[in-house]
């Protein structure tokens, strides 16, 4: 039955995504946690997803004096304003690329263990990193911007690319 495979399709989405979610939200405490200790004199801003409850991460970091958790404006500005953006799957990573800011993709080795599809193609803007100390290496060195254009250029420069960007979230 047509209800049946639409009940099938979202409990095996769902398991998927729930599975996905709770592994990058444990890895990305880790991971802004020892930046903000090691790196007190910068300040680090959550921008959590626009569907996403800042509450856990208030939580989480209520005694890191340099993290701020903030929603508030546009995302154009927040960009704009930083020295690098920290992503996993999202859109925002494009900006940040446009805008010619570094993009670090965060895709912690417990993705793999877990047998956790990586799907997003805005996974592959920016240079990887898997733990904090690919992220030290990458901040230390001050390495410049890494231009992703030649992954999305074909992507978000047809007649389509809403479409497309829509269906990659």
């Amino acid at each position: 039955s047509e209800a049946g495979s639409n009940t099938e399709f979202f409990n095996n989405h769902w398991e998927d995504t729930l599975l996905e979610d709770s592994i990058m939200i444990g890895e990305f405490v880790k991971l802004v946690n020892k930046i903000s200790l090691n790196y007190k004199n910068e300040t680090i801003i959550i921008r959590p997803h626009p569907e996403e409850s800042n509450k856990i991460y208030e939580f989480y970091f209520k005694n890191n004096k340099n993290v701020i958790v903030c929603n508030d404006g546009q995302v154009d500005s927040w960009i704009r304003l930083s020295k690098l953006m920290i992503h996993y799957g999202c859109t925002t990573a494009l900006q940040a690329d446009i805008a010619e800011k570094k993009v670090f993709t965060f895709l912690p080795d417990s993705l793999s263990s877990a047998e956790v599809s990586i799907k997003y193609f805005l996974n592959k803007i920016g240079s990887k990193i898997t733990n904090f100390y690919d992220f030290k290496i990458f901040f230390d060195k001050h390495l410049e911007h890494k231009n992703s254009k030649e992954i999305w250029k074909d992507r978000v420069s047809n007649k389509n690319s809403i479409e497309f960007l829509a269906s990659e979230i």
